[in-house]
């Protein structure tokens, strides 16, 4: 459901977007569900998972329409992981079509539905191996203080030829830790005079990484070298942040400008309310805040991969990266059991995803 609030959409044009009510993206959207399936099946709840699997499939499903290229390896993992749901718990008409799903979007027919009704030997027993790992890219403030002779078009004309190389999408500069973004002055500084001061805050996207590959690897189980279906969070929610840039910057030069007339009028003619316009140009500057609200927890990749591993196995044990983990698995009379691992470090080089977008100095 969506609905708006004209009195907020107004308050927004002359405070800023965090006036308006938050609307998670789809990407946050079909994650809900997945932690709920997450839950249920560490639970041991089959029929509870199925609930949330068939919420996740229909939150793909919405979107399935407009789904960019960048959103394909996520939106396949997420089918992945509800077709090994609905087969274990003998929906095999929804398996079914989750697995077609996941072909098309990876071009793998290895995924494909198998013939007939699969059984599960009385020795083993099948276990959905999900890794998660980093952090997907979050959004920071972006700030420019200007100062301003005249009309808002010099605002906007500093910012379109502003050096836009760092990060991704916003000015930044390389540091020995990363990629950091701070406030610059731009248009020539600010004015002596405060009536010209001018902020312009916008959200940009920080600690956009490649995701890490993921491997089963030998030991306890006949998986071997197995690898698991990676879906990019990261990449979803960078292509979700280019669709809503155009309306960001039109509402940050709808902002600018409704300002810069607001002050023309409280100060009058030759300037007679001075004072009260150079206390509304503070006091509209300090309220210039960007939007950065988002889930900054999510991972920025999902590994997913159904396994039949031997029923007294108690560990798996999964490359992420560089980096070997051991999950447990602990016993459980459900048909499925659950293997979750969340790794937190990075495990590789940010160096190789910059350099991937074009963006090491």
């Amino acid at each position: 459901r969506v609905t708006r609030s004209i009195t907020r959409e107004a308050a927004a044009l002359v405070t800023n977007d965090m006036a308006r009510a938050y609307r998670p993206s789809r990407t946050e959207l079909a994650m809900m569900p997945y932690y709920g399936t997450l839950a249920f099946l560490a639970k041991g709840d089959l029929d509870g998972a199925v609930v949330e699997a068939r919420r996740l499939a229909l939150r793909l499903e919405e979107s399935e329409q407009d789904a960019t290229s960048d959103e394909r390896s996520m939106r396949a993992a997420l089918r992945l992981l509800t077709a090994s749901v609905f087969e274990a718990a003998g929906e095999w008409n929804d398996a079914a079509v989750a697995r077609r799903h996941v072909v098309a979007l990876t071009g793998d027919s290895s995924f494909a539905p198998s013939d007939g009704v699969p059984t599960v030997p009385d020795d083993s027993v099948d276990v959905l191996v999900v890794v998660e790992h980093g952090f997907a890219p979050h959004r920071v403030a972006q700030r420019a203080v200007l100062g301003l002779r005249g009309d808002v078009g010099t605002v906007l004309q500093g910012i379109t030829q502003q050096d836009a190389r760092g990060g991704v999408f916003g000015m930044g500069s390389w540091r020995s830790n990363g990629w950091w973004w701070d406030d610059r002055t731009v248009a020539g500084g600010v004015e002596r005079d405060l009536r010209n001061l001018t902020t312009l805050a916008w959200p940009v996207l920080a600690h956009v990484l490649a995701p890490a590959p993921m491997q089963l690897a030998g030991g306890e189980t006949p998986a071997g070298a197995a690898r698991l279906l990676v879906g990019d969070v990261g990449a979803s929610i960078a292509a979700e942040y280019r669709r809503a840039l155009p309306g960001i910057l039109t509402r940050v030069a709808a902002r600018a400008i409704a300002r810069r007339g607001a002050l023309e009028l409280i100060q009058g003619g030759k300037g007679k309310r001075r004072g009260v316009a150079t206390a509304a140009a503070v006091a509209t500057a300090a309220l210039d805040l960007a939007d950065t609200r988002s889930w900054s927890a999510l991972p920025n990749g999902v590994g997913v991969q159904r396994v039949r591993v031997p029923r007294t196995a108690g560990q798996l044990r999964v490359w992420v990266g560089g980096g070997l983990a051991s999950i447990a698995l602990p016993p459980s009379r459900s048909p499925l059991r659950l293997a979750h691992h969340r790794a937190y470090d990075r495990m590789g080089t940010p160096l190789a995803a910059l350099a991937a977008i074009g963006t090491v100095p």
